[in-house]
Order: C-alpha cells, then sequence, then structure tokens
C-alpha cells in the first residue's frame, strides 16, 4: 500500500483538537500512558483521593483542550475516576496535585 504523506498532513491538519485526543487515547500509545498515570497516582483518583481501579478511571487534563492546550501534552494530563471527572466538566482542575514514586 503506498501512503500519500502530504493528504495525511492535510487530514491531521483539519482534526480537531478533540479529535487527535480522542484517537491517541484509543492508540496503544495512550492506553500505556494512562497506565503509567495511574501507577504514578499510586491508584487514586486525584480529585477524591479515593483507590479506584485502572477500569474505572479516565485521562483528564489540568487545563481543558477547550481552553487551547496541547491535547497530546501528558505533563498537563492525569487520571481521575469517572464520577469526578463527569462533577469536574471541562473547567480547570481547581487543584493539581503531584505524587513522586
Amino acid at each position: 500500500m503506498i501512503i500519500d504523506y502530504e493528504y495525511e498532513d492535510e487530514v491531521e491538519a483539519v482534526r480537531s483538537p478533540r479529535q487527535r485526543y480522542a484517537s491517541w487515547a484509543a492508540s496503544t500509545a495512550g492506553r500505556e500512558s494512562k497506565a503509567h498515570m495511574y501507577r504514578r497516582q499510586l491508584g487514586l483518583c486525584l480529585c477524591c483521593m479515593s483507590k479506584v481501579g485502572i477500569g474505572s478511571t479516565e485521562i483528564d487534563h489540568y487545563v481543558p483542550i477547550k481552553d487551547g492546550c496541547d491535547p497530546l501534552d501528558e505533563s498537563n494530563m492525569y487520571v481521575i475516576c469517572r464520577s469526578c471527572n463527569r462533577k469536574k466538566g471541562a473547567r480547570a482542575a481547581a487543584y493539581k496535585v503531584q505524587i513522586a514514586v
């Protein structure tokens, strides 16, 4: 199969930041990054500080994508439980807990 790289670049330019993030999150690299964040946070939701299983977490951004941040900047990401992510919505995080392991 021949790949037209110019076409791929054009397609990438048309995709929204949210679409770029969704593609990355569903990829192997995205899943590995989520697992790394989960381990770094010792399995804790940084919002409610509850111990949660990785399957009950979602990646969130300290600075929301809608505010113009790079959607793939892992230094702007952490994992929180689904419940907290639904409550937080697209607002900026009011906390920035760092867990060093």
